[in-house]
């Protein structure tokens, strides 16, 4: 039987876990984390709960009981104090199956699910699907890379992080290794595969408050003052059916005013000039029990070649990251199954390799440019070509500074 280890088990990792399993592989697959911490809410579209359907039906009604309905959308633009809104439901129907990621998230939302109940359910059901699957999930374990001289196969190494009660295990020469760790991939690191920056970092704060704003979703485009002059800034909302949900918000933060701050630290006053008009409320209300949950860094990025060896791909954001709307990580993911299931197919191609790198990079370069036409309207046509020469450029200069490259180009663009 073919083996393959997927190393991350988030939904993106599991997803690949159980695709692969589902093409006749034996998979183990390996997380660090002991526990379901990341209580991020995530907005959710139709087609990506499709795609768990075509590959679990029993998976799919399982996400679905723990999601929350979206009844309304509310696009809220806010310009020298003037509020203009557009509301729409969201809409059922589903884009082509060959739909790129930006083409997805052109779709409204659905649903809102909190990610550590979405991983929850994920691992519960593939642990309980288990050997009859090919499926074995080890939590608490950590993957090291190995590859002998003059060989191109990697063999996973998977270690117990200390504290756990994993046993360290070798599965030499897996005939794949999917690398879903996340932005920050140790493994990336360890082969050292270079991530373009793609854009400068921004930081969010995330906060829940009890105030209950009903089961709508609510983005907010704004601009705030700021030493030098004023800054485009966005905020979300996400609301619950359930009142005693109560909501989170997710706040963009200058890096102008990020000087000094901690990551639980945060100036109040801040939060609530967000808070008011987002909620519609002032004053606005006090963070509740969970209060501020803390800041998270996020910077559009690429892996210039997401594959390593003859049997090491990466995938979902290990591979890069988009736009932050909530949910497009996993949307990422989703449209990386694609890719994957084509490698699986034509494994003994020479050419396959290369195909799926191909293709998982053009997803990373739509993906950034539904993100640029959001955020700078001004520009002039389809910025994907534009970021595949400076892709090319990169591949033949590597000090060349991917993210100066995009910054130019949108200065001249936008007429800045």
């Amino acid at each position: 039987m073919k083996t393959a280890v997927v190393s991350g088990l988030g939904p993106n990792g599991m997803l690949a876990a159980l695709h692969l399993a589902a093409c006749g592989y034996a998979v183990t697959g390996v997380e660090r984390r002991t526990s379901y911490a990341r209580s991020i809410h995530l907005s959710l579209r139709r087609s990506y709960f499709d795609d768990v359907r075509a590959l679990d039906v029993a998976l799919h009604e399982k996400l679905w009981a723990i999601a929350s309905p979206i009844e309304e959308i509310h696009h809220i633009q806010l310009r020298d104090g003037t509020e203009t809104e557009t509301r729409t439901q969201p809409r059922l129907s589903q884009p082509d199956p060959n739909a790129s990621v930006a083409q997805r998230l052109a779709q409204d939302p659905m649903v809102h699910v909190r990610l550590d109940e979405l991983e929850r359910v994920f691992f519960d059901h593939l642990s309980a699907l288990g050997p009859r699957r090919g499926l074995r999930l080890l939590r608490g374990t950590q993957l090291t890379v190995t590859r002998p001289p003059d060989q191109d196969t990697f063999s996973a190494v998977c270690t117990p992080v200390p504290g756990s009660a994993g046993e360290l295990e070798v599965i030499h020469a897996p005939d794949l290794i999917v690398v879903a760790e996340g932005g920050k991939s140790p493994t990336a690191t360890l082969l050292g595969k270079k991530t373009q920056k793609l854009s400068a970092p921004k930081l969010y704060l995330s906060v829940h408050v009890e105030h209950a704003l009903g089961p709508v979703t609510r983005r907010l485009d704004t601009q705030v003052e700021v030493p030098g002059g004023r800054q485009h800034v966005c905020f979300w909302a996400t609301g619950h059916k359930d009142p005693r949900k109560g909501t989170w918000l997710v706040l963009e933060v200058p890096a102008v005013l990020q000087a000094g701050m901690g990551s639980q630290s945060f100036d109040r006053g801040y939060f609530a000039r967000a808070a008011a008009p987002l909620l519609r409320v002032s004053p606005p209300p006090e963070p509740g029990t969970h209060g501020f949950s803390g800041t998270f860094r996020f910077e559009q990025q690429l892996l210039a070649n997401p594959v390593a060896g003859s049997n090491v791909v990466f995938f979902g954001d290990a591979a890069g990251m988009g736009p932050p709307a909530p949910g497009s990580g996993l949307e990422l993911g989703a449209c990386d199954l694609r890719p994957l299931g084509t490698l699986v197919a034509h494994r003994s191609n020479p050419n396959a390799l290369g195909r799926y790198a191909k293709e998982v990079v053009a997803s990373r370069i739509a993906l950034l440019a539904f993100g640029m036409r959001e955020h700078y309207p001004a520009l002039p046509g389809d910025p994907a070509p534009w970021l595949t020469h400076v892709m090319d450029v990169v591949a033949r200069d590597p000090d060349a500074d991917a993210r100066l490259l995009v910054e130019s180009w949108v200065t001249r663009g936008a007429g800045a």
